[in-house]
């Protein structure tokens, strides 16, 4: 029982990547990303991490992530006999233009192409490698198997209509309501939303592209 006790201890380390992530963006923060502006939208992770924390070094990895994320970003650590688990609540910039910033991750609008004038613009998920690079190698120093690991397992996005015009909003390889989409679209009215899932696994195409969606104003 020893054995196994000091296995999961270990195991815990291993499991750094976000079983889930939720994003919210309102189609007044496309508008504003869309003219140029930068805004913060909530970001939500949860991580479940088999094994003990007898060295507390979730709390020495808090003070650590927070370095990389935005001011005020909360943690919530629950410890168990035999697991753990950590939820993340943060913000995160969307904008076209990329900001300096040490932040993990990005949400970037990207309007459409000049050659392709009638293409959709597009929103899209970006991790900063060289970021997430120089906090594992800080992680390391608290355990050297200690890393950050995106995607996450499951990644959501949740988008908000509270503009007049209506919004039409299209996903691949998606999953909303618990049901599979190879091409979802809808159209959101003001105070309309849709929740759209992305899975991360290693048999899904988002654990090798950043999860995104494409949108166009109905106007």
């Amino acid at each position: 029982r020893q054995y196994l006790v000091l296995i999961l201890s270990t195991l815990f380390l291993l499991s750094c990547t976000p079983d889930e992530m939720t994003i919210s963006v309102y189609t007044s923060d496309i508008d504003a990303a869309k003219n140029g502006a930068t805004v913060q939208v909530p970001v939500k992770m949860t991580f479940s991490m088999p094994g003990q924390d007898k060295n507390n070094d979730l709390e020495k990895v808090e003070v650590i992530v927070k370095e990389y994320l935005a001011p005020k970003s909360k943690f919530t650590i629950v410890k168990g006999k035999y697991s753990n688990s950590v939820v993340v609540e943060t913000s995160i910039d969307f904008g076209i233009n990329d900001n300096p910033n040490k932040r993990i991750l990005k949400l970037n609008y990207y309007p459409p192409r000049k050659e392709f004038p009638k293409e959709a613009p597009m929103v899209q998920l970006n991790k900063k490698k060289d970021v997430i690079k120089e906090l594992n190698s800080r992680l390391r120093e608290i355990n050297f198997m200690l890393t950050l690991s995106l995607p996450p397992k499951n990644s959501k996005l949740r988008i908000i209509s509270d503009s007049k015009v209506p919004y039409k909003i299209q996903g691949l390889s998606t999953w909303v309501s618990k049901k599979p989409y190879l091409n979802y679209v809808t159209t959101l009215n003001k105070r309309e939303e849709t929740e759209m899932l992305f899975k991360g696994g290693s048999n899904s195409v988002y654990s090798q592209i950043p999860v995104h969606f494409n949108l166009r104003k109905m106007n």
